[in-house]
């Protein structure tokens, strides 16, 4: 109900692909490509199905993702002790205090820091300007 979904099908290069737009009726907008080996309407129809479906879903994990960019360069200051941080894992402070990241972003990438580690890192730096 309030939707407006439009599918263009095309085929670039040989390879047929769609693309789908829905309109909700509170004015935001979904986009979406897809690839296949055909352009079978029923599927194409599906895919669009699944998209309102998860629409929820897919915006909170939009959000997310643009919260991190966020805090992706925010510095961590040189002289943190990773120690003293309450939360953190033993694995976790033992990675952070040998890498010694710059950033929260390079922090993040560092195998054996788990996202529960993360949010105890972004609270930490946040309590602790």
């Amino acid at each position: 109900k309030g939707r407006t979904i439009n599918i263009d099908n095309k085929v670039t290069d040989g390879v047929p692909y769609y693309h789908m737009s829905i309109l909700n009726n509170n004015g935001s907008k979904i986009r979406g490509y897809g690839l296949g080996l055909s352009l079978d309407k029923n599927e194409v129809i599906e895919q669009v199905v699944l998209t309102i479906k998860y629409e929820g879903y897919i915006k909170k994990q939009i959000e997310q993702v643009e919260k991190f960019k966020k805090l992706e360069n925010r510095r961590i200051p040189e002289d943190i002790d990773y120690e003293k941080i309450s939360g953190l894992r033993l694995e976790a402070i033992s990675k952070l205090s040998q890498i010694r990241p710059a950033s929260v972003g390079q922090a993040s990438r560092i195998s054996g820091v788990s996202p529960s580690d993360m949010n105890v890192l972004l609270i930490y730096l946040q309590t602790n300007k």
